[in-house]
């Protein structure tokens, strides 16, 4: 549960990253919509974000799942602010990644 807490993180922050007005922007498709309806995206953002603490709280406790969290916050966000000007973000694979961590995870237990 750990890392679906992680890619939702992941997800989250790109989508109130590419609300940013400051931010290196790409102009893929779905980034283009993230830019044109930023309200939504930030909506859609914060409720990932919201999801992916009550995961690792809900996993680890109430103090580890916040400091969990908190620090997976503070990693992916500064990973991808210094990946996202490179232009080497690729949405699919982020999907992909978490669809087959999903299965992994419900397989297994």
């Amino acid at each position: 549960m750990n890392t679906i807490a992680i890619l939702l993180n992941i997800i989250g922050f790109i989508f109130l990253l590419n609300t940013s007005k400051k931010a290196v922007l790409n102009s893929s498709f779905l980034e283009i919509w993230m830019q044109q309806n930023s309200f939504i995206s930030k909506i859609i953002g914060s409720i990932l974000l919201l999801v992916s603490f009550y995961i690792s709280i809900k996993t680890n406790g109430i103090t580890a799942g916040i400091l969990f969290n908190l620090l997976a916050i503070t990693l992916v966000g500064s990973l991808l602010i210094l990946i996202n000007p490179f232009k080497k973000i690729f949405y699919t694979s982020v999907f992909i990644i978490l669809i087959i961590t999903a299965t992994l995870k419900f397989i297994t237990q």
